[in-house]
């Protein structure tokens, strides 16, 4: 490789030309985000950017999520509560939303695809530094833009923060470079054995202006995400690869900047912050030390596989108490992807200056949320360094032959990403689809002017921001009404197949599940842990909340399968509204104490599959009489008897309201197209288990149930 003038203007136009392929591509992996409008914690962050103003302790009041703000949770007995010192982040997101976006949330998604198109230049340019090869830095910047974390985190506005501060640690990081002197001299064009020939030289003069733009980023970046804290020992290592002992004493005074500067930052956010998250959320350790240190292990293993290897970094193994024992498997294939990549790596890039620095990114990116559940968005910041370790590996291969091996063994990888990056792209797609289909279905059927309470049942916990979500869609009569969740299903984006809800008098009805428990498996567990300081139900327990008391019928620390709802008020109160969510439609209206009777379909086979959704909608025990029947069959297989079919007409004539066939059959038309939407996330689940079934792809066994709580005797009460 040479640097004489023609080679570099060649390259430069030779760029030039790739720069809109690579951005294009990129763009066209994100700009499905453009539409996707709130989001979960969106909902909540945008209401604040809405109301609040610009004062310092409004702008941090609208980073913290508290779910008792939104939706009453009747088994809470302990604060639950998400805060975040990330300043920048949330000044950054009201100018976008609220001052230039007009409350638009396409301002937001916009703004994300744009920090990210700069982030690929950025990569780009590094890698550049890195190798000084134009096929090796442009691979890397095109793997980037559609890096398979990317993906959710990019479409995310609420993940916004981490595409800033990794944008911004990126710039700082080049800025760096060129403030001490590091720009001129990549470590790929030296094999490592030559680097003492520097100790000899003068350690470049450190520019100050350079230097100072360097920290202003960092500032910003440390102020939008902690992860940040990464620059300064990154900063170091480079020096050290490049200049040695003689660079680091010369770049005394600017570790010492960073130094300051880090710590100061540290201790205000330790003052700024001081709730801890949510258990199961983020495991604490609680006297099982053995285990917890275990945990951390999986944990940070599951984190550097799924940055290096096509899997999502969703859960994995760490949803499991201990999965070095129950999903030995799964850490085994972990542990034999993180060892062959690291291998062929260090086989690769040994020989050149720092090869140990990207390994040291990965690691330090992670290392800070190695006890939060693991999701998309933490896998951005090192899929920087995994693309970088990429194109330095293989620009230092030697010989021609392995050299070009390598390049298309790469190229091959970049290949699989792409429909990889789809299949994220579709997953978060049903995500979306979940959590809109409950509201899309309550808009079927809306709660009356005179209610005040919407109690919600087998919601799936995805939908825990329905309440600001309802309050834009509904408009401002809902502003006053309380949401209330009775249950939340165990899966957190699909209801469980069957739940039964009947009605004992005027003010009692029985909630039965068939399946998966309540209270059950990591959702559970995120339940229960993370919300009842009192531990998992057990059958007989009371809790007192306010307008009703829950007893339950049938429970252990492995889940419940019936509980007991009396209220104070009748049922049937107009001041009350009740939504069941099933498997098939988001929430239909239970109407207890209604006679009213409606004309049955004209056709028998209609009236059968009308019979079914309708049944299975509202959690009436005659689902149970008869199997599933697809919409677009006129058939039945077996065939109903003639007691069956007569106990259908006696049900419908009985049971089902005019309101009932409006909502679940009529205008299922509405709403169908979330549920199937919504079913990629379960399918994909399904197919991937028909490949392996691992935790790595989600396709294991359940997770582990809550355990039983130590501190209560089976036969306890509680009582909020």
């Amino acid at each position: 490789m040479t640097d004489s003038p023609p080679v570099k203007r060649r390259y430069r136009l030779t760029a030039l030309f790739l720069a809109p392929i690579v951005l294009g591509v990129t763009f066209s992996a994100h700009s499905g985000a453009i539409d996707d409008g709130a989001v979960l914690d969106d909902h909540w962050h945008q209401k604040g950017l809405r109301e609040n103003g610009w004062s310092y302790s409004e702008l941090m009041r609208t980073l913290v999520i508290e779910p008792a703000q939104f939706t009453h949770i009747w088994w809470q007995d302990k604060p639950v509560r998400w805060a975040y010192g990330r300043p920048a982040f949330i000044v950054l997101m009201k100018l976008v939303y609220h001052t230039l976006g007009g409350d638009n949330p396409a301002a937001l998604h916009w703004f994300s695809i744009a920090l990210h198109l700069i982030c690929v230049l950025l990569v780009w340019r590094m890698a550049w530094l890195l190798t000084a090869s134009l096929p090796w830095s442009t691979l890397a910047a095109l793997l980037f833009g559609i890096y398979a974390q990317s993906i959710v985190t990019v479409a995310w506005p609420s993940s916004q923060n981490v595409v800033i501060q990794t944008t911004l640690t990126v710039a700082a990081l080049l800025l760096y470079w060129r403030a001490s002197g590091l720009t001129a001299r990549r470590p790929v064009e030296k094999p490592a054995t030559q680097a003492i020939s520097l100790e000899t030289e003068q350690a470049p003069r450190l520019r100050p202006g350079w230097f100072a733009t360097c920290l202003a980023l960092w500032i910003v970046a440390l102020f939008t995400k902690e992860n940040a804290l990464l620059l300064a020992p990154i900063a170091v290592a480079f020096d050290f690869a490049v200049g040695g002992w003689k660079q680091i004493r010369a770049r005394m005074p600017a570790y010492a900047a960073f130094a300051v500067i880090g710590v100061a930052f540290l201790a205000w956010r330790f003052n700024a912050v001081t709730d801890p998250l949510p258990d199961v959320y983020f495991r604490h350790l609680h006297g099982e030390g053995a285990e917890y240190a275990t945990w951390l292990v999986a944990k940070l293993l599951h984190y550097i596989c799924a940055t290096v290897w096509l899997a999502p970094m969703t859960v994995g193994p760490t949803g499991r108490y201990d999965p070095w024992t129950t999903a030995t498997g799964d850490c085994l294939l972990m542990l034999g992807i993180v060892a062959i990549s690291f291998g062929m790596y260090v086989a690769a890039a040994r020989r050149t200056r720092g090869w140990w620095i990207w390994p040291a990114w990965i690691v330090l990116a992670v290392l800070p949320v190695t006890p939060v559940i693991a999701t998309p968005h933490s896998g951005y910041l090192p899929g920087v360094g995994f693309v970088l370790a990429l194109a330095t590996a293989g620009a230092a291969i030697r010989g021609v032959v392995w050299r070009r091996m390598a390049f298309v063994g790469a190229c091959a990888y970049c290949v699989a990403m792409a429909p990889f990056a789809m299949f994220c792209r579709w997953q978060w797609d049903s995500v979306i689809a979940a959590e809109r289909f409950v509201p899309a279905c309550m808009a079927t059927a809306p709660p009356e002017a005179t209610v005040t309470d919407v109690y919600l049942i087998d919601v799936p916990f995805i939908n825990v921001y329905a309440k600001p979500r309802l309050d834009l869609t509904m408009g401002p009569l809902f502003a006053s009404v309380r949401v209330h969740a009775l249950t939340f299903a165990p899966d957190p984006v699909v209801a469980p197949e069957r739940a039964f809800v009947e009605e004992l008098d005027a003010h009692t009805f029985r909630l039965r599940v068939d399946g998966p428990k309540l209270f059950s498996r990591l959702m559970g567990r995120f339940l229960i842990e993370g919300f009842r300081a009192e531990g998992p139900f057990n059958s007989g327990d009371v809790v007192h909340s306010d307008g009703f008391e829950v007893t339950i019928e049938d429970g252990d620390a492995a889940g419940v399968r019936s509980l007991l709802f009396r209220f104070d008020k009748p049922l049937s109160d107009p001041t009350q509204a009740f939504y069941l969510t099933s498997a098939h439609f988001g929430a239909a209206r239970i109407r207890f104490g209604d006679d009213r009777r409606a004309p049955p379909p004209q056709s028998e086979p209609e009236l059968l599959r009308a019979a079914w959704r309708i049944s299975e909608a509202i959690g009436d025990p005659i689902a149970t009489i008869f199997p599933p029947i697809p919409e677009d069959d006129d058939g039945l297989a077996p065939p109903l008897t003639a007691e069956q079919r007569e106990r259908v007409r006696m049900w419908w004539s009985i049971r089902v309201t005019p309101e009932m066939v409006s909502q679940i059959w009529d205008r299922r038309a509405e709403v169908d197209h979330y549920l199937k939407d919504r079913e990629e996330l379960p399918h994909s689940r399904e197919w991937a288990g028909k490949v392996i079934r691992t935790d790595l792809y989600l396709s294991g066994p359940p997770f582990d149930d809550p355990r039983p709580h130590a501190a209560r005797a089976p036969d306890q009460k509680s009582s909020e």
